[in-house]
């Protein structure tokens, strides 16, 4: 039996449910059209929101579908600033991150970057998401929190830890 873990062209809702993969129902992903990858992604969360209880051996529950769906509307609005920016800073784009269900129904999204830097974000249905950067070459560590309460997501530090990231990236390689 084949399931269908994404509902293309439809919103999502919480009258939308569709059958996983042991037979709970999960409310599928909505199509966001602001990012090319946004099939991939919304596959990638379809699977997590649709994991069994207990996937950890510890109890913990699958993905919430709000933490899937602020983390979709974080990665394609993040996406959209570079895609939308001049040519220079177009070149940086991150790409699609790996996304990590964490215990109790939050997901952690990862960008592993270029010379073992790392940008994470914590999602935990909270109003606000932690972001870290780590620079593992210069042990180096930096924290935010990010306002998700509304509508517009600043992700404005971000974006410049990203460009920072795949800038040095560059400046390495024309060294080397």
């Amino acid at each position: 039996m084949t399931n269908k873990f994404i509902l293309q062209g439809q919103e999502a809702s919480d009258s939308i449910l569709t059958m996983g993969e042991r037979g709970r129902e999960y409310r599928p992903i909505a199509q966001n059209p602001f990012c090319g990858d946004s099939d991939e992604l919304r596959r990638q969360l379809n699977l997590l929101c649709a994991l069994d209880n207990d996937w950890d051996g510890y109890g913990s529950p699958p993905v919430k579908f709000e933490n899937a769906e602020l983390a979709l509307r974080i990665v394609t609005n993040l996406l959209a600033l570079f895609e939308n920016s001049r040519p220079p800073i177009q070149a940086l784009n991150p790409g699609v991150p790996y996304f990590v269900p964490v215990s109790g129904g939050a997901l952690q999204i990862e960008w592993h970057l270029p010379n073992s830097k790392f940008v994470e974000l914590f999602v935990d249905g909270s109003d606000r998401c932690l972001a870290s950067f780590v620079d593992e070459v210069l042990d180096e560590d930096r924290e935010i929190s990010i306002d998700c309460s509304g509508p517009q997501i600043d992700l404005n530090e971000l974006s410049k830890w990203i460009v920072e990231a795949m800038r040095s990236e560059g400046q390495r390689t024309v060294a080397a």
